[in-house]
Order: C-alpha cells, then sequence, then structure tokens
C-alpha cells in the first residue's frame, strides 16, 4: 500500500523545516559564540574552572556572550570570572542579525588576537577581516592568527 507523501511537500511542511532549520541555526550560533570565549579565555591563559565554563555554555543569549566575548579581551580582566561583571538581560534578536554578529565579533576576535601578538595588520587585511561573513572563514583565520607572522598570511592555505 502506497504512503501518501502530498504532506511532505505542501506549505505548512515547508514552513515547519524552515522553523526547524532556524532554530538548529540559532542554537549552533549560541554555541559558537561560547565556544569562543572559551577559546579567548584559554588562549589569555586564564583558569576556566567548572563553573565558568557551565555559566558560559548554559548562557542562550547572544548580546551577554557578545558581551562577554569583548570582556574577555579587556586588559581589566584578570581571571575568567571577570567577563561576567556587570551582565544585565538583553532582549532577543532576530536570527539573521545574530548571524551578522557573530561574524563580526568573529572578525574582532582575529583582529583583536594579532594585535595583542603585535602583528601590524595593513588596511587591506583589516577590511578583508571585517568584510568576512563566513563563520568557518573567520574560524580558520582566527585559528592561523595564533601564529602568523603577518596578517596577510592568514589568508594563504
Amino acid at each position: 500500500m502506497p504512503i501518501p507523501t502530498s504532506f511532505f511537500r505542501s506549505e505548512t511542511a515547508e514552513m515547519i523545516r524552515e522553523e526547524g532549520l532556524q532554530r538548529g541555526l540559532a542554537r549552533a550560533e549560541v554555541r559558537g559564540w561560547a565556544e569562543c570565549v572559551l577559546r579567548v579565555l584559554v588562549f589569555r591563559r586564564f583558569e576556566v574552572g567548572d563553573a565558568v565554563r557551565e555559566r558560559v555554555v548554559t548562557c542562550r543569549d547572544l548580546d551577554t556572550l557578545d558581551r562577554w566575548f569583548d570582556r574577555a579581551y579587556a586588559p581589566e580582566v584578570t581571571r575568567a570570572e571577570d567577563i561576567f561583571a556587570g551582565t544585565p538581560v538583553a532582549p532577543s534578536v532576530s536570527v539573521e542579525a545574530r548571524a551578522f554578529r557573530l561574524a563580526e565579533g568573529q572578525a574582532r576576535g582575529v583582529i583583536a588576537l594579532l594585535d595583542s601578538r603585535g602583528v601590524e595588520i595593513g588596511d587591506l587585511a583589516r577590511e578583508r577581516i571585517t568584510a568576512c561573513t563566513d563563520p568557518a572563514t573567520l574560524d580558520r583565520w582566527f585559528n592561523r592568527a595564533h601564529t602568523v607572522p603577518r596578517a596577510e598570511d592568514l589568508f594563504s592555505g
């Protein structure tokens, strides 16, 4: 007996699939932000205890994770716990805005890491980094930013 498949091609099914995709993207984005925050803390050689790790990975607010990411680079932050100082609750934002902010935050992370290592960043390299919106590319550049002698070397390979 054939199974009816018309539902799977209906407008309702399409809406359900799109909603699931958007939820999955939002969850992945939150996990990505949390991972970036933890990576910066580890890069700065802070002791990241279970309480800090738990608070970061269970946070579901992108604006909060963005603030923690920025604070993780701040010179006045001398221990991992310091990133939580003055953390207000923020309103939620759209998936598109979140994706843009994630890329923007990743680009800032690449630039901040190069700056902290004393690597000179020319205008063209800075523009290319800040214009990039692909999380995988920015993640690759972030990993390379730990070791490259010149900012332009991020883009090779």
